[in-house]
């Protein structure tokens, strides 16, 4: 259990675990509630209500009682403008996981040597034609989530968005 140590009805110390010692007290941790309420050490109770995370936002106010403090919260809802914001960045964000999650694929079937290397021409079209064509398939299951990301209108549909990859 979290306590605050309250002086001069303020919140001095906490939110956190009782000290090994304080002002040359050892054992906090030992004392009863009321020892430690008189010592000015409340319990803290931090209980978040239920939110949706995707549109709405805790904040929070401490409240001094004689014998607790307690994290009050208010569920916000996020404004039309700042969804915007966070669809936007979260398309972002999620865009350029698919992207480099394609390149790891790529890379971890067709090293950049052996691409280097059937681009030169030392490969002939048995290695190079399979290689291509794979990649291509990566690519455009690449570009197809990433059209889906694009057309997305909630974090829920950016998140269920996923690579269907093409074996080798």
């Amino acid at each position: 259990m979290a306590y605050c140590l309250i002086e001069d009805a303020q919140i001095t110390d906490g939110p956190r675990d009782l000290p090994k010692s304080w002002r040359n007290i050892s054992g906090l941790n030992l004392l009863n509630d009321v020892a430690l309420i008189a010592k000015g050490w409340l319990p803290y109770g931090d209980t978040k209500p239920e939110y949706d995370a995707d549109t709405q936002y805790l904040t929070s106010v401490k409240v001094v009682s004689e014998t607790t403090v307690e994290e009050t919260y208010t569920v916000n809802d996020y404004t039309e403008g700042e969804m915007v914001t966070r669809i936007a960045a979260a398309q972002l964000a999620r865009q350029d996981a698919i992207k480099a999650d394609a390149q790891t694929i790529i890379l971890a079937s067709y090293p950049l040597w052996l691409q280097a290397n059937v681009a030169n021409g030392i490969y002939g079209s048995d290695v190079g034609d399979p290689m291509k064509a794979h990649i291509a398939n990566i690519i455009t299951e690449s570009n197809r989530c990433e059209d889906l990301v694009d057309i997305a209108e909630t974090l829920a549909e950016i998140r269920i968005i996923i690579s269907a990859w093409p074996e080798v």
